[in-house]
């Protein structure tokens, strides 16, 4: 802020009420202050609102109802209370675990089988009919003798 002040400047009177103005402007303030009514007053009217704002409290707004206050017997019994979140979540654990744990000591289930015109002793031939032994023999044999020709072929 300059050290000049000009009469009527609403914002060096509020500076100097709140005194937050440079010492040497203040007393330039002060000293305008004692010839210049206008200014006198403004800076009285100022420090009046100022004062009425600082004792001032608002009203208690009447709503028209009242706010409970929870007694202790209106307390909810423990079982009845509502349940916190993790608690829950920790409930919803343990329940799968222990239906994981009965799962895997009852032993696989066997799948359902399908509705088939054959009887079931024609299903339980065609699932034991594979290959013999002398049908996996000659099989590696071929294989062999496959890759046998085609080292012979990439070498030579």
């Amino acid at each position: 802020m300059s050290l000049t002040f000009e009469c009527g400047d609403k914002n060096a009177l509020v500076a100097y009420l709140y005194e937050e103005c440079e010492p040497e402007l203040r007393d330039v303030i002060s000293g305008h202050l004692t010839r210049c009514d206008s200014c006198s007053n403004e800076v009285d009217g100022l420090g009046w609102t100022r004062h009425r704002l600082e004792v001032w409290t608002p009203p208690m707004p009447e709503l028209g109802f009242r706010m409970p206050v929870p007694a202790q017997e209106a307390r909810l019994p423990w079982w009845r209370a509502p349940m916190p979140a993790w608690a829950q979540a920790l409930a919803a654990l343990v329940i799968f675990g222990v239906g994981l744990s009965l799962g895997l000591a009852r032993g696989p289930v066997p799948a359902p089988q399908a509705a088939s015109n054959q009887p079931p002793a024609a299903v339980r031939t065609a699932v034991t009919d594979g290959p013999t032994r002398n049908d996996l023999v000659q099989l590696e044999e071929r294989i062999k003798s496959e890759m046998a020709e085609l080292r012979t072929a990439l070498s030579g």
